[in-house]
């Protein structure tokens, strides 16, 4: 039996593990000069390998697609993965009783185990793939430079992200070929970018209620940190808030902090006419300053169109009402998300209404499996992402490992 992976990412890599003792012929056909380049970067250059969290708490961070992963989730658990590295000779520590890293707290560590575990199959290098064919019960996969038959292919190839590691885009082209449906892509874990930000807010933190508004209708929000950027904002919760958020595209929406989120409007304006009465000689921009950093203080009030130097006992109540309404709804019109260049994963791929869930198989194309990132399933950071590539590939693997017995 002849089998192909195309792509050596951890998706292919993880597959190339489980299959390395196998009585088949496999290659590993990788796009660049190496294998898991997307891995490296990962964590920050620390790999956040998994997530060791029950499997079904697991799936509750899955953003798209959730229920497609059921059965290879159970099947193949955050623990089980910890446990196939520890059991192999790679140690792993777990940070917050949940995000398991390498002890060397080094990603290229985990590369190398998992490039160890290859050492029975045919790695080819530099060998970008250019077309499959499906002829009767084989395919032809032509590379730039060379033909190779197989009985079995698998997709791996990953996503549009960080295209500089050969996630570009190919797998999602070459399921097209075959005639398969691939759903829209668009970044996902990445920066929003905002239109006319004033460039003073840039590297400004905030941590608040984080709301997505679209048509003025309020659809997403999540608490937590972020960051002000040069062309908008980033941070854990705006990459959050893009996996959470479903639009394809979002244009022209609205973007808004709410730093007040746990009082509402009218306390916030009890609140404020309680500091203009205990503080009635300082300034406006003092009042503001207390409720948010000086430098959203600062926007604030131009936009307000009111002049920093106001005393408090000169506010009126028409002031009261505009400052505590952009307290809870300082907004932001949205160019769109960051570049799918620089977002951690890509939202959309392979449809998963023709895979089968249990093997990763195609639905109408016997022998032809695909897994990791090329498939459309996405979710949160903290190591969700690669447990996803590690559990499709074992599927996939325990699905061939099969056929091969039969």
């Amino acid at each position: 039996m002849r089998i192909g992976i195309i792509g050596g990412g951890a998706s292919g890599i993880m597959l190339g593990n489980m299959l390395n003792n196998a009585d088949a012929h496999i290659t590993i056909l990788e796009k660049t000069q190496s294998t898991l380049n997307k891995l490296l970067i990962t964590g920050n250059g620390r790999c956040n390998i998994t997530n060791l969290c029950e499997p079904e708490e697991f799936v509750k961070n899955i953003a798209h697609n959730s229920k497609f992963m059921y059965s290879a989730i159970y099947n193949f658990s955050p623990s089980d993965m910890a446990d196939y590295l520890n059991n192999n000779g790679l140690a792993t520590k777990a940070e917050d009783n949940f995000r398991i890293f390498p002890i060397s707290n080094r990603s290229r560590t985990v590369k190398e185990f998992l490039d160890s575990h290859i050492n029975n199959i045919n790695l080819v290098t530099n060998a970008e793939v250019t077309d499959i064919i499906q002829d009767n019960n084989q395919f032809i996969v032509n590379t730039l430079d060379k033909r190779y038959i197989f009985d079995i292919v698998v997709i791996a190839t990953g996503g549009l992200s960080y295209p500089t590691t050969g996630s570009s885009g190919d797998g999602l082209k070459l399921a097209k070929s075959l005639g398969l449906d691939v759903t829209l892509t668009r970044p996902s874990l990445c920066a929003i970018r905002l239109d006319n930000i004033n460039p003073n807010l840039e590297g400004t933190p905030f941590s608040c209620l984080l709301k997505y508004y679209k048509n003025s209708k309020l659809k997403n929000y999540i608490y937590g940190d972020g960051l002000f950027t040069s062309f908008g904002v980033s941070g854990p919760a705006v990459f959050k808030l893009t996996s959470i958020i479903q639009e394809s595209s979002i244009n022209k929406d609205i973007f808004a902090l709410d730093f007040c989120s746990e009082l509402s409007s009218e306390d916030v304006r009890t609140k404020i006419k309680e500091y203009i009465k205990d503080n009635p000689k300082k300034y406006i921009i003092h009042l503001i300053n207390s409720f948010v950093t000086l430098k959203i203080a600062k926007d604030m009030l131009n936009r307000l169109n009111i002049d920093e130097q106001v005393q408090c006992a000169c506010v009126s109540n028409a002031m009261v009402m505009h400052i505590a309404d952009i307290l809870k709804n300082y907004s932001f019109t949205i160019d769109n998300f960051d570049n799918i260049e620089r977002a951690t994963i890509t939202r959309g791929g392979v449809d998963v209404k023709q895979l089968n869930p249990h093997t990763m198989e195609c639905k109408s194309i016997p022998n032809l499996y695909f897994i990791g990132e090329v498939i459309d399933v996405d979710a949160f950071s903290g190591g969700f992402n690669l447990q996803i590539a590690f559990s499709t590939a074992v599927a996939c693997a325990d699905d061939i490992k099969q056929k091969l017995r039969s």
